[in-house]
């Protein structure tokens, strides 16, 4: 059953005028109860609530306003209400004191509403932009793959081996270029919970199969070792195979990267209503300094002496992004010289469930 997951709109126009609208009537509501209570009992706490409202949700207009007609209530019912001050310039005094203090809490509350407000702009602007050019960077690429494949394959001529080479490389250029317009594309979407997810029951212990078999090859070419742990009877998971594919494939081209020699290992178990998956490696493990960076987005740690390893740094936080969505939990254990284990858990979910896992991801959970 596939859902989008997209952020909350923004509060309308006609939603701010409710707002406003209401937060006069508290404040007034308030001063009623002010004016019966007269001095025995302090409301000017409440004040704030309707002031408070108003600066954040309408605006510094309406904070001000309120905090005007705030203190003018408090005033009206220290005037009023029937229990006077031992001092004429009392009831004053009070206005204006409160008045300071309502003005200063709605213009901190509307300029730390606007600042936020700028913020998401921002984002949203980063995030169109990163995403316009990524779409933009796709045609031509796609072109450029598609002569590089008809002169490689003959269709022009012959060529020679250096012309074969040159192509080759050409080719496996490209081909990471488009890789890494969808890592960033991805990533984007994740971020603005705009990710389209399916959700069905799968086998988990067949999706790791299938991963570790498409790695086969570039773990053959580096030397290393595969291997596939399940434990028996494991349940199915509610999960969007495809993600949780490009979960294992994010974790295993990690090891693959990073890892020289010795073996990769990945484990399927059940653990306290959870389906637990590792992917660990004998690589050169990562500080505990660092632990807390892996999953952050466009962070490559500190690589040997020597050694570079290429990508966006964004495959571990996608990986992330993906795990919480389905409500589960990714994390590493790891220590410099030991190899590192990523791990991460979805929850068991029964096929009559499904339905409603599907709706806490519409929300947003």
């Amino acid at each position: 059953m596939p859902v989008w997951t997209e952020a909350q709109p923004r509060s309308s126009a006609r939603s701010r005028a409710l707002i406003g609208a209401g937060s006069v009537m508290l404040v007034a509501l308030i001063g009623a109860i002010d004016y019966w209570s007269g001095t025995e009992i302090a409301i000017t706490i409440f004040y704030l609530v309707p002031i408070a409202l108003g600066a954040w949700f309408v605006g510094s207009r309406t904070g001000y306003a309120l905090a005007l007609l705030g203190a003018s209530a408090w005033l009206l019912a220290d005037l009023y209400g029937g229990h006077p001050y031992s001092s004429p310039i009392v009831p004053p005094w009070n206005a204006i004191v409160s008045l300071a203090f309502f003005l200063l809490t709605a213009w901190a509350l509307a300029a730390r509403r606007r600042t936020e407000q700028r913020l998401v702009e921002l984002m949203d602007i980063k995030s169109e932009l990163t995403s316009m050019v990524s779409h933009e960077l796709r045609t031509p690429l796609s072109c450029i793959k598609e002569g590089i494949d008809i002169v490689a394959d003959g269709s022009c001529g012959e060529l020679n081996a250096q012309q074969q080479t040159h192509l080759r490389t050409a080719k496996r250029n490209v081909d990471r270029l488009a890789r890494l317009l969808d890592q960033v594309l991805t990533f984007q979407k994740l971020e603005a919970r705009r990710m389209y997810v399916e959700i069905e029951n799968a086998d988990i212990g067949r999706l790791a199969r299938q991963a570790l078999e498409e790695f086969e090859l570039p773990a053959r070419k580096k030397g290393l070792s595969l291997a596939l742990e399940l434990a028996p009877k494991l349940p199915q998971v509610a999960c969007d195979r495809d993600k949780i594919a490009q979960v294992l494939g994010n974790l295993l081209s990690n090891a693959v990267k990073f890892c020289d020699h010795g073996a990769i290992r990945v484990r399927v178990a059940r653990l306290d209503g959870h389906v637990r998956v590792e992917v660990a490696d004998q690589g050169p493990g990562i500080p505990a300094e660092d632990l807390e960076r892996v999953f952050h987005g466009f962070t490559q740690l500190a690589q040997e002496p020597g050694k570079h390893v290429e990508g966006t740094g964004l495959g571990l936080a996608i990986a992330q992004q993906i795990v919480e969505l389905h409500g589960g939990r990714i994390g590493v254990d790891s220590r410099p010289g030991a190899g590192a284990t990523f791990h991460f858990t979805l929850p068991v979910r029964e096929k009559v469930a499904t339905e409603r896992f599907v709706a806490a991801l519409a929300r947003g959970a």
